[in-house]
C-alpha cells in the first residue's frame, strides 16, 4: 500500500504535492496524531511564557472563566456557535 501511495504522489504536479501535504497534516491533527518534533521540548522563551501566564492566572482566580462561559461570551459577540469537547 505505501508503494503505490510513493508512485501516486511522484506522479502528481508540485502544487497538487503542497495541496496533499496540507490534507495530510488536517489528517494528522484531525485523528491527534502528535509527530516526534512536536513532541519535542519548550522552548526557554515558551516557557517563561507559559510561567507568567500561570502565575498571572493564580493571581487572578476570581477573574477566569469557565469554557461555557466563553462560548456564551464568544457566540453573543459574534453571533454563532462553537462546540468544545470539554
Amino acid at each position: 500500500m505505501q508503494r503505490e501511495l510513493v508512485n501516486i504522489i511522484d506522479r502528481l504536479p508540485a502544487s497538487a504535492i503542497n495541496s496533499l501535504l496540507e490534507y495530510a497534516e488536517f489528517l494528522l491533527l484531525k485523528y491527534d496524531i502528535v509527530s516526534e518534533k512536536e513532541e519535542e521540548e519548550l522552548s526557554e522563551e515558551m516557557k517563561v511564557f507559559l510561567t507568567k501566564r500561570m502565575e498571572r492566572h493564580e493571581a487572578n482566580r476570581e477573574k477566569a472563566i469557565g469554557i461555557e462561559e466563553l462560548k456564551n461570551r464568544l457566540n453573543k459577540k459574534y453571533g454563532f456557535e462553537l462546540e468544545c469537547n470539554s
